[in-house]
């Protein structure tokens, strides 16, 4: 009997050792070699400056790294587009954070679109990502109407798709005499740039209130149509201006 209770003595000694040994490994012994108390919650730094993303991964004591550079449409260049481990991940002391870095917009090279009309140069252009910006018209001795003469961005240079660049384009030779066009009708834009080409000035817009015409429309002109004017004169219109625009109008 004595025996047996040494025996379940030792049995509970046993016991106890290992429960207290599995203890220490489980909560001291393991926590110590993985350094699991050193872990770090890794910080958001996209969407910030290069400069400013290595600063708050430094002071976290995390190794910032660059990684590359893409080009990103909705990322200023110099700022960070991705980071790998994403962010709120745990890692450990100096873990490496790598960084991706926008180049800003993916840049082309400036087509050249001198001396080529304006409808071969909007495919160019939307090839190349790029948009009309202003358009404006001179009379050029070299250049037939509607081919352009002057671009605001300089060919070949380096410039982000979507740009937009201004085109000059010809009205062809300046004449000497003019039939002058008819303007009756017409848009208030659309009858200037008719003036325009055709060699003439615009002079005073005189502006008169009537609900039988769309607003903003040219219902008179000082020279009627068809005479021969001299180059450079000046031609008056009279435009509507209908206080019911944008309601059912009577032409």
């Amino acid at each position: 009997m004595e025996k047996t209770k040494h025996i379940l003595r030792d049995i509970g000694l046993a016991a106890l050792v290992i429960l207290i040994a599995y203890i220490a490994i489980v909560y001291l012994i393991l926590p110590l070699y993985t350094r699991h108390w050193q872990s770090i919650s890794v910080p958001h730094v996209t969407g910030i400056s290069q400069r400013a993303a290595e600063k708050v991964l430094q002071d976290k004591n995390l190794e910032p790294v660059k990684d590359i550079e893409k080009f990103d449409d909705r990322v200023p260049p110099g700022f960070i587009v991705f980071q790998n481990p994403e962010p709120d991940r745990e890692v450990k002391k100096k873990r490496r954070i790598y960084l991706v870095i926008s180049k800003g917009y993916r840049t082309i090279q400036m087509p050249d679109l001198i001396g080529i009309p304006i409808r071969d140069a909007r495919f160019s252009l939307q090839e190349n990502q790029l948009e009309i910006g202003q358009i404006e018209y001179t009379f050029h001795h070299l250049y037939p109407e509607n081919v352009i003469i002057e671009q605001s961005i300089e060919p070949g240079s380096d410039i982000p798709v979507k740009s937009k660049v201004d085109l000059v384009l010809s009205l062809g030779s300046e004449p000497e005499t003019i039939m002058v066009p008819s303007l009756t009708g017409n848009k208030l834009e659309e009858g200037l740039l008719k003036i325009k080409k055709a060699g003439l000035v615009a002079g005073h817009v005189n502006i008169r209130e009537t609900t039988v015409f769309p607003d903003k429309t040219i219902i008179n002109q000082s020279i009627s149509s068809g005479q021969i004017v001299s180059r450079g004169d000046t031609l008056d219109i009279t435009v509507s201006d209908n206080p019911t625009a944008g309601k059912e109008q009577a032409w």
